[in-house]
């Protein structure tokens, strides 16, 4: 009776010792302007979803 012959196991690769940095993002250009030029823009019926989301978000902070 014949044995099966052996296969070789590759061995993993060794992590080099670097770590991926992520990569950031650059800051929005409108980062901390009003936005009620956003609301006005908008069609009446969702300007009303959008005002009550907005009186909603300041009660909360």
């Amino acid at each position: 009776m014949k044995s099966k012959p052996k296969t070789r196991k590759r061995k993993a690769k060794a992590a080099s010792g670097r770590k991926e940095t992520p990569k950031k993002t650059a800051p929005r250009a409108d980062f901390g302007d009003p936005i009620d030029g956003f609301f006005e823009k908008q069609h009446p019926r969702l300007r009303a979803i959008f005002e009550e989301l907005r009186r909603m978000v300041k009660g909360a902070g």
